[in-house]
């Protein structure tokens, strides 16, 4: 039976404000504190630990939320296979990162004085690899068996876990990089293990049939996760390469804010997934959340724009004037990775994960190619035109894909409705 998903989108959402909040301050102590340099390492560090882990993971945390919404198989006995499986990936992506530190491919990001400084905290990046791992898979299961009011409650525990320990560090006159990578690796363990208890007892038990199901699935899943990642973050690694950690710092200010708007469409897909999964009725309502969510977050980017000479400064400190431009030049390509968003996790939920894996390939090729041509010369501002450039690409290939697999007009896709407002009562 289909469930009403407004007042369940309604109250994810109403808790991701929450965390926004909490978020936004944490950041914003980070940046005062830590300086645009520090910062800079800190972004630096925790994206390659979550690479390594969207490089890692085969997929099987967003394959658990598909058959456990379906039914597929046997509670006890996926749960139990993922389990096991999840060790595996723990221990691939933990040899990933030891070798890193090895080989010293810290070079390839940091300068050899720095470089040397954060390799003595790079353990700190196996326990955050751990820990992150043991999140993710917590709130998969979570969502796949749509207990939406725990989720979220475990949502909102990590970012306020966070700012306590942070304060407790900084209290303490002990903030530094490896210790703030101590305190994420602890805010998202501590949670990660609640959510587990939660979704226990089950059997630990393996399952090839299961594995193989996972793994077929999961797998395309990973690589779209990894592609869309890299889209997302491909800019700050070659920030980092092409420029200095300092310049890191100035755009990943702009990047967390222009992201913060997301925070509606990341509500929406994460309830639709599974429940688009377990209910093709559920499906039928994408044109109209689309517009929806389109509609919110291109209004939050104009009142971001309109403020950002102002709130910047103020929140940030003017260390981080230089990233307002690129700020800016980012909300539009923002705006518009709101439609997909959605749009792939109803592929996804129609089980095709594939189409969101093609079309974030073709982005990563443009966005790639257009970093390693404007960065260089523009900065850090080149690199924001890069993802808006790469945003429109992708709104524009999957918007053509869903017209093309359902026959949905685009105009139902894209262009928001007066009636649009009263209709969602009824999702």
């Amino acid at each position: 039976m289909s469930q009403r998903l407004n007042k369940i989108i309604g109250f994810t959402f109403l808790v991701q404000v929450f965390i926004f909040l909490f978020s936004l301050t944490n950041n914003i102590l980070l940046s005062r504190w830590l300086g645009p340099s520090n910062l800079g390492m800190v972004a630096l560090f925790f994206l390659f630990t979550e690479a390594v882990h969207k490089f890692t993971n085969l997929g099987l945390e967003t394959a658990s939320v598909y058959y456990l919404s379906n039914g597929e198989f046997p509670r006890d006995q996926l749960l139990g296979t993922t389990f096991i499986n999840a060790l595996g990936t723990a221990v691939l992506g933990s040899m990933v990162i030891l070798a890193t530190i090895h080989f010293g491919f810290l070079n390839l990001f940091f300068d050899p004085d720095k470089a040397a400084v954060i390799q003595q905290g790079m353990w700190w990046c196996v326990a955050l690899l751990v820990a992150y791992l043991t999140f993710d898979y917590g709130t998969k299961f979570l969502l796949g068996e749509q207990r939406f009011r725990r989720y979220n409650e475990m949502m909102i525990t990590r970012p306020v876990l966070f700012l306590i320990l942070l304060l407790t560090v900084y209290g303490a006159h002990q903030l530094t990089v490896p210790r703030v990578l101590g305190i994420y690796s602890v805010s998202w363990f501590i949670p990660g293990v609640v959510m587990w208890l939660m979704v226990a007892p089950f059997a630990f038990v393996w399952s090839a049939r299961i594995t193989r199901a996972t793994v077929r699935y999961g797998i395309k899943i990973m690589l779209s996760n990894l592609l869309t990642f890299l889209n997302y973050r491909v800019d700050v690694f070659l920030v980092g390469f092409f420029l200095t950690q300092q310049w890191v710092g100035q755009y990943y200010v702009a990047l967390i804010v222009s992201e913060k708007l997301l925070y509606l469409t990341q509500s929406t897909s994460t309830v639709f997934f599974p429940a688009a999964s377990h209910s093709t009725a559920q499906q039928q309502k994408t044109p109209l959340i689309n517009r929806v969510n389109f509609l919110f977050v291109l209004l939050g980017a104009t009142i971001t724009a309109l403020l950002a000479h102002w709130f910047i400064p103020l929140l940030f400190s003017s260390a981080y004037q230089n990233a307002i431009t690129a700020l800016l030049i980012l909300l539009p390509g923002v705006a518009a990775l709101t439609i997909p968003k959605v749009l792939s996790a109803d592929f996804s939920a129609r089980g095709k994960p594939e189409i969101p894996l093609y079309i974030g390939a073709v982005n990563f090729v443009t966005n790639l190619v257009l970093n390693i041509i404007l960065i260089p010369r523009y900065g850090i501002e080149g690199a924001a035109l890069s993802s808006t450039l790469g945003y429109f690409l992708a709104a524009g290939l999957i918007v053509w894909q869903y017209h093309r697999s359902t026959h949905t007009p685009v105009s139902e896709i894209l262009i928001p409705r007066w009636s649009d407002i009263r209709r969602v009562r009824d999702v």
